[in-house]
């Protein structure tokens, strides 16, 4: 005996639904997991089906709000890869950007040389030496530009590098100062007031460490890492603990009669200071990764005047 619900379906018939929905479930996976989709798809025409969904109409049923509430964008955004996908923009925007400036002053570099040159009635080069320890240039990614990796520093370099380090150390020495003075000034310290020698010897002793440490740890002063330069022995080798030792001694002390320094390096033909031939340096371009260039217009030029036809 069969009994009626309340909508005259018997306990039967839900029976039967209940086993047919569960044959049907079964049987629509094992087509699924038959049937090719990409056949499905060939027969089914996408546009068509796109044309009829009416995308107003779906929004409207979607809570956009509750949605956008319920994402963690910030995980979105880490998944992403955006935050590592704007440092490389930045970064290498600056590195573009530095490689710009650093390419004007490497031409000026070019131009004294080759007037020099003229002056000394040498023959003309297209690019600086090289020492003889350093491989062969890398070249540059645009072929209208000159590699000059590797090739003796010019006096424009070198000057603006040897600016900023003086700069550096004389900011560094008054940033000291005033920490200290303001220590001392806490603890109720008075310190005594002491012969101008002693600021000179201190400063001098300062940017001493400054050099020193510099180019034994990095091979070059933060100045000189600025304007892409680069410090080796004479050989182009690295410099040892010794000889950089007395090449920031020397160093300092051109500071004092820049002028005299800045002769040889403008008229030489390797570009080397006083303080470099003393203690068996030289200094080179050198911009890590990337190649040392000339500008474009000045690399053409530069070419078309050593082939005889400017």
């Amino acid at each position: 005996m069969t009994t009626s619900g309340p909508n005259g379906h018997t306990a039967g018939d839900a029976h039967r639904r209940g086993l047919l929905a569960r044959v049907a479930g079964v049987a629509t996976e094992r087509i699924v997991d038959t049937v090719d989709l990409d056949i499905v798809l060939d027969h089914v025409d996408v546009d068509a089906v796109v044309e009829r969904i009416d995308v107003n109409a779906l929004l409207e049923r979607v809570d956009v709000e509750r949605l956008v509430d319920r994402l963690d964008v910030q995980a979105l955004v880490v998944r992403a890869g955006i935050p590592e996908i704007v440092a490389a923009s930045t970064g290498h925007m600056a590195e573009s950007g530095l490689d710009l400036a650093r390419r004007q002053v490497v031409g000026l570099d070019m131009l004294l040389s080759r007037a020099a040159d003229r002056v000394f009635a040498r023959p003309p080069r297209t690019q600086e030496d090289v020492p003889s320890a350093i491989a062969e240039a890398p070249s540059s990614k645009d072929p209208a530009r000159t590699s000059v990796t590797g090739h003796y520093a010019g006096v424009v370099s070198r000057s603006l590098a040897a600016t900023l380090d003086v700069a550096l150390v004389t900011a560094g020495w008054t940033l000291t100062l005033a920490a200290a003075d303001y220590l001392f000034s806490t603890l109720g310290i008075r310190v005594p007031d002491l012969p101008r020698w002693w600021g000179a010897l201190a400063i001098g002793l300062w940017g001493f460490v400054y050099v020193w440490g510099s180019v034994t740890v990095a091979g070059r002063t933060p100045g000189k890492a600025l304007l892409g330069l680069r410090i080796v022995r004479g050989d182009g080798t690295v410099v040892p603990v010794g000889r950089s030792f007395v090449r920031a001694v020397l160093w300092w002390l051109s500071m004092l009669v820049a002028w005299l320094a800045v002769v040889p390096i403008a008229l030489g033909r390797r570009h080397r200071a006083v303080h470099d031939v003393l203690a068996g340096t030289a200094v080179v371009y050198d911009w890590g990764d990337r190649a040392a260039e000339l500008p474009a217009p000045l690399s053409a030029f530069l070419r078309r005047s050593d082939a005889g036809t400017e």
